[in-house]
């Protein structure tokens, strides 16, 4: 993209509304140019940061009436499963003490300071000011509607589900790999019942599935779940090797059914998620 798009877009449902909101917030392709002249890395590299695509994968989740919520910014730009207070002190000038959050001494914080663990994204400070700019114009407006549609969704059919889409690089999972992983926090931010039902479509279509192990969800659905009165979060991460070329970021043939297997999941669950 060359001209700056939308901080975020929103797909209404087509056809009967279902009281499921599908978040996608870390597809965003955007990188504007005053991030792209601060960083000392390639934008390919950041690239690596991206969940490719998922936006794509779910987009006909419409047709099951979903709505769908797509942040359009990188995630390298602000990540939106991220804390408020998950602010870098190496790389965040104007701050003097942090509360202590474990993805921001690692480097992945609110505003990431790492790729790859121990690449630096910038070539210098960024003021806080900066970040405070990003925040108001992505972070709060995309939890706000989040936190309207799921109301606006429980008070139409006592009940809201939010489903927070993501990838994971393949090399996320040593030895121990899996096509899916379901995360519902350990069950607080989604019920046994909804949990279930998830992983057992995925393990009915052939796709090997984990629950929480080892993404239990971010804080995405951690501050949005409220299971006592009935909306339930949950997260899912899809291995890339199923649809993407890892190092070109091209997808593969097996994408388009992929995609498919994603709509038949969307249908059965609006169909659940209606009872």
């Amino acid at each position: 993209m060359s001209v700056a798009p939308d901080f975020f877009t929103v797909f209404e449902p087509i056809g009967d509304e279902a009281p499921i909101l599908v978040s996608s917030p870390h597809s965003g392709r955007y990188y504007p140019p005053k991030l792209l002249n601060d960083i000392c890395i390639s934008p390919q590299e950041l690239r690596f940061m991206e969940d490719l695509y998922t936006d794509e994968l779910c987009i006909n989740s419409t047709k099951s009436g979903a709505t769908i919520l797509v942040a359009n910014y990188a995630r390298a730009y602000l990540d939106l499963n991220r804390p408020l207070h998950s602010l870098d002190l190496k790389l965040i000038d104007g701050i003097k003490t942090s509360t202590y959050c474990p993805y921001s001494r690692a480097g992945i914080g609110l505003v990431a300071r790492l790729v790859n663990k121990d690449n630096n994204i910038y070539r210098h400070k960024i003021p806080f000011s900066e970040v405070e700019e990003r925040i108001n114009n992505i972070h709060k407006p995309y939890h706000s509607f989040i936190d309207e549609k799921l109301s606006d969704l429980k008070q139409k059919f006592g009940k809201a589900f939010l489903i927070d889409i993501h990838s994971m690089p393949k090399d996320a999972l040593g030895s121990n790999q899996c096509d899916i992983i379901v995360g519902n926090n350990y069950s607080r931010s989604a019920n046994l019942k909804t949990t279930n039902v998830i992983i057992d479509f995925f393990k009915n279509n052939g796709f090997k599935t984990r629950l929480n192990q080892p993404y239990a969800g971010g804080f995405i659905t951690q501050s949005h779940a409220k299971t006592t009165d009935n909306i339930n979060a949950i997260q899912i991460e899809i291995n890339r090797a199923l649809y993407i070329d890892q190092d070109s970021f091209e997808k593969t043939q097996n994408f388009e059914n992929l995609q498919k297997i994603l709509n038949q999941f969307f249908e059965y669950f609006a169909q659940f998620s209606k009872k």
